[in-house]
């Protein structure tokens, strides 16, 4: 059986990877942004990055607004 570990430079960009990548993203937003949210209340966000949108994603399912 082929290693498919990801590596540095060596990635499989396929379907797993990115449900994997927005499963991470979901985890670490659902930690980080209660924290922020409680000294700042924001009326809107950007994301600005190379991710997947993950985070964003997060912030619709979450939102009280629903996006």
């Amino acid at each position: 059986m082929e290693n498919k570990q990801a590596h540095a430079g060596n990635e499989l960009y396929d379907e797993n990877f990115y449900r994997i990548n927005i499963e991470n993203s979901h985890k670490r937003a659902s930690v980080i942004f209660p924290v922020v949210t409680k000294y700042i209340h924001p009326r809107s966000v950007i994301d600005v990055g190379c991710g997947v949108g993950g985070w964003l994603e997060y912030l619709q399912k979450t939102s009280k607004r629903g996006g």
